[in-house]
């Protein structure tokens, strides 16, 4: 119901109570027509599970937000009640290397790219 909506206090306040409701441990909560936290893990799993299989060794991910927090949360097996200590600015590069299905960061939110000289 957010889909092309103009941002108003009514379109936030759905998203900031969805994570709120995702912060407490409820990734059932969904804004209405959407992804839940638990939809979206599952689709992540997959993602990270074709990540840790796949024999490219260089992979550029562009997400939104808070798929990306929730994918980092996920590959560093942190509580998903710490997923917004995974801050980021748009176009923040995180590089994460694997090892043996294992995510370490290597760098997180670098934004030097958007620096004037």
């Amino acid at each position: 119901i957010n889909e092309g909506q103009k941002f108003s206090d009514i379109v936030t306040g759905r998203f900031r109570n969805m994570i709120a409701e995702w912060e407490k441990g409820n990734l059932d909560a969904a804004i209405e027509n959407g992804e839940s936290g638990n939809q979206l893990k599952t689709r992540l799993e997959d993602f990270i599970q074709y990540l840790c299989q796949t024999e490219e060794k260089l992979i550029l991910i562009n997400s939104h937000g808070r798929s990306m927090k929730m994918m980092l949360t996920l590959m560093t097996k942190a509580p998903f009640s710490e997923m917004d200590n995974f801050h980021h600015h748009n176009t923040g590069l995180y590089i994460l290397n694997c090892e043996d299905g294992n995510f370490t960061i290597e760098t997180a939110n670098d934004i030097t790219h958007l620096e004037v000289e």
